[in-house]
């Protein structure tokens, strides 16, 4: 792998509504990311010549409670302690408590550089996840400090109410970066990276995370009709395959949904028009089943068939016997948006 000190830029994508009671915690979670010592001098992989810049955005979808301000007053805080330290939180003592990954522990190794971008809708009427999703997306192309010269980006999602482990963003980049990128077969760009996870509380659904944890990547492959096999918060992908499928599906605005709620899109005239997405894109959309209202749902099991259409790959990272999960999946019942997804959609939208 040659890295040679390339500059490489990680957005850490999180859409955010209604999360006051989590969004913190996440936040911090995302913008505390270290390089282990293991990937700054092993065999393993060598990441110590590669300038990262992690840009953790969040747009929040029209939220009714305290998450805007939440945002806005750890990105203050975050902006502080950058100026503190000349804008290099790398050289920041590694014996500070605030600096303890989630067992308590100190992680060592070299810290990433990151900053939190946020954005909002400005009539602040909810979009939904896909909208919110698509918007985080765009956020360092909007900012004033964007490098408009770094070629090598990746995304990173992650829910609002989910916590990312310390070295997260290094292991994840490190697989990406062992995949060629200009070999015929593009491996690179054509992968959908995800990563084990464990749940909070401990043991919740504890027959799906044994699944999804234990599949091999050829059954990746070969069970994705029976459920999303790379849990959304995990996924790790190149901005360029991002884009080259035209981001997620989006609804349209709630404001023109009245007349076309609950009428199938093919009676509508709607399907065309219900994102920005290239016209080359597939975009899986039931002309059936789906309506003004359902586009806002199933966005992963939406963005994740039109990746294996477009001879996308699939991999997932596994943790070692002594080390923790890359993420935390927070359970909270009746709360998750697959729990509001009709089951007759879903399945329609599977065998498509």
């Amino acid at each position: 792998m040659s890295t040679n000190g390339m500059p490489i830029n990680v957005d850490v994508i999180v859409p955010v509504h209604n999360a006051e009671e989590t969004v913190k915690e996440t936040v911090h979670s995302a913008l505390n990311q270290w390089i282990p010592r293991r990937l700054l001098t092993s065999s393993d992989g060598t990441l110590s010549n590669v300038d990262i810049d992690v840009a953790v955005c969040c747009h929040d979808d029209g939220s009714t409670d305290d998450s805007l301000r939440i945002l806005k007053e750890i990105k203050a805080c975050h902006e502080h302690q950058s100026t503190a330290t000349n804008g290099n939180p790398g050289t920041r003592n590694n014996d500070d408590p605030s600096e303890r990954s989630q067992d308590g522990t100190i992680p060592g190794g070299r810290r990433i550089r990151t900053r939190l971008l946020i954005g909002s809708n400005a009539d602040g009427v909810a979009r939904g996840a896909g909208f919110a999703r698509n918007r985080a997306a765009e956020l360092r192309c909007h900012s004033n400090d964007s490098d408009n010269s770094v070629t090598t980006s990746f995304l990173c999602l992650l829910d609002s109410d989910d916590i990312m482990h310390h070295n997260r963003i290094a292991e994840q980049l490190n697989v990406m970066l062992s995949n060629p990128q200009d070999d015929v077969e593009d491996t690179r760009d054509r992968t959908l990276l995800g990563c084990t996870f464990d749940r909070i509380p401990a043991g919740s659904t504890w027959h799906y995370s044994e699944w999804a944890n234990g599949l091999t990547d050829e059954r990746l492959l070969l069970e994705r009709y029976r459920e999303v096999t790379l849990l959304q918060p995990t996924w790790f992908l190149t901005r360029s395959r991002f884009e080259q499928l035209g981001g997620y599906v989006e609804a349209p605005h709630p404001n023109h949904q009245d007349s076309m709620k609950n009428e199938p899109l093919e009676e509508t005239g709607a399907k065309d028009n219900i994102s920005d997405a290239p016209s080359e894109c597939y975009r899986l959309i039931h002309p059936i089943h789906d309506n003004a209202h359902t586009l806002r749902l199933a966005e992963d099991l939406r963005f994740f068939h039109e990746h294996l259409r477009a001879s996308g790959l699939l991999k997932l990272y596994r943790h070692g016997p002594s080390d923790k999960p890359l993420v935390t999946y927070r359970h909270r019942v009746g709360q998750s948006q697959s729990s509001s997804t009709p089951r007759k959609l879903l399945l329609n939208l599977r065998v498509m």
